[in-house]
């Protein structure tokens, strides 16, 4: 059970890394747009993670405007460890 448990953490930081570097190359991701790009990840599991790391832009007012509208951006606490990653 441990071994199971230690290596669902490790596949959870691993994707959350990949996001991470995703979210460096543009601000905003569609859920479907992440799945394509992340292909051996299912959507749950990075929808699951986006609720950790991400907020929902539901309405395109804002900063990002129309194009930021049904897509995800990452919390404001995570958007610093994306921009020393470049």
């Amino acid at each position: 059970w441990l071994v199971a448990a230690c290596c669902v953490v490790v596949l959870q930081e691993a994707l959350r890394r990949e996001l991470f570097h995703l979210f460096s190359e543009r601000p905003f991701w569609s859920l479907k747009e992440l799945a394509a790009r992340l292909p051996l990840q299912g959507e749950s599991s990075i929808k699951t993670m986006l609720g950790r790391v991400a907020e929902y832009q539901s309405s395109g007012s804002g900063l990002g405007g129309a194009q930021a509208r049904g897509k995800y951006r990452l919390k404001e606490q995570y958007r610093d460890m994306t921009q020393q990653d470049e």
